[in-house]
């Protein structure tokens, strides 16, 4: 404990010292912080548009097995008929499916990693947020 004024009068100008440079932190720390806020609406934004992604991306995955489904029938259709094991008016369309499927195959891939991705990131944020501690006063 300090025993005189001048010791005292130190203190006093140590404080003073560390009060403007918290101040100035603080200036910063709310900068940042506003900054933060314009960002999370960046992150609502993606996860909207990753929603969409996977909205449409099931909307593909429907028209494909729908059209996968009519070429099925088509060719039982044709074997009905008894045109026999000649396929030549099948083979088209069936690679053009099979194109369809890989390019769908791989938008699938991605959007999982994607996903996997923005979800894990998500939860680093909101464990790190939901692991602040207030300060000691």
């Amino acid at each position: 404990m300090p025993e005189t004024q001048l010791e005292m009068h130190a203190d006093h100008q140590y404080w003073l010292s560390d009060h403007a440079m918290w101040r100035d932190n603080i200036e910063l720390w709310q900068n940042e912080v506003r900054q933060a806020l314009e960002e999370l609406k960046q992150v609502e934004r993606a996860l909207r548009d990753h929603a969409q992604a996977i909205q449409e991306h099931t909307a593909l995955i429907a028209r494909q097995e729908q059209a996968v489904r009519a070429h099925e029938a088509s060719m039982a259709h044709y074997a009905e008929e008894g045109i026999g094991e000649e396929l030549a008016p099948m083979r088209q369309p069936h690679h053009e499916q099979a194109a369809r499927y890989e390019r769908l195959r791989e938008a699938h891939e991605y959007l999982k990693r994607h996903h996997h991705m923005m979800l894990a990131k998500m939860s680093l944020m909101l464990k790190a947020l939901g692991e602040r501690a207030q300060p000691p006063q």
